[in-house]
């Protein structure tokens, strides 16, 4: 009896099989074993990345990443994106149990420290990364920090004067409101209120702004990993 072994099979019978198996799954067991595969997994990944996933990469990082506002307040900051695999089930998208592309907003500050813990990832990762930064607007980060600072709102002439610059009328709305609630003798911040709506749609515009940047930042570095030919994509599951 003649037994066909799984090398053996076409290309394209190679590829239809490989596509069972999570990214992960595929380079951990058969990257490296010759060149044939090392081609077909190379094959096996997308050119282009989801923008879906990278939405809700982007959301999740503008929503729950608190960066406080302090006088010496900054328009904006720079970070690099690092692509990773991971289970998306935090928010209930949990996509058939599978490992996910997932986008890391690492800041310029804190860089170098993440790349020390990442001593057996491949360096090609982090420097081409490097050649792609985003450069955000601190608003892009939602902080709660200032919604209770209404009353020292004056406190904060740099930050005053980028909101005269980009959004002069919610500007304007919001410097009325803290003069108003300045001769009040104490004042709580509900979720109608019209401060908290005003910093909230800023916020959400300033996101809506910066999306198709950060998606072609995020392509680019996709595309120049893709073009490495050799890199092995399990890596990116730590």
């Amino acid at each position: 009896m003649a037994f066909t072994t799984l090398e053996q099979l076409p290309n394209e019978l190679q590829i239809s099989i490989l596509k069972y198996l999570s990214t992960v799954d595929r380079y951990s067991s058969f990257f490296g074993l010759n060149s044939r595969y090392d081609e077909l997994l190379r094959y096996s990944i997308p050119s282009e990345i989801s923008e879906k996933y990278l939405e809700m990469d982007i959301n999740d990082v503008s929503q729950y990443s608190h960066k406080k506002i302090k006088p010496e307040w900054k328009p904006t900051r720079i970070f690099y994106l690092i692509p990773t695999f991971a289970h998306r089930s935090t928010l209930g998208w949990l996509v058939n149990g599978s490992l996910q592309l997932q986008w890391k907003f690492i800041s310029e500050r804190t860089f170098q420290g993440y790349i020390q813990k990442q001593q057996d990832t491949d360096p090609r990762l982090f420097e081409i990364s490097l050649k792609y930064p985003i450069e955000l607007s601190s608003l892009f980060f939602r902080s709660y920090d200032f919604q209770w600072k209404i009353r020292d709102m004056s406190n904060f002439p740099i930050f005053i004067a980028w909101l005269q610059e980009n959004y002069s009328k919610e500007c304007a709305m919001l410097q009325q409101y803290c003069e108003h609630m300045m001769n009040l003798p104490y004042y709580y911040i509900t979720y109608n209120d019209p401060y908290y709506q005003t910093y909230i749609k800023i916020q959400r515009l300033e996101v809506k702004k910066q999306i198709s940047k950060i998606y072609q930042q995020a392509q680019n570095i996709w595309t120049e990993l893709k073009n490495l030919g050799d890199f092995n994509y399990s890596e990116l599951n730590r």
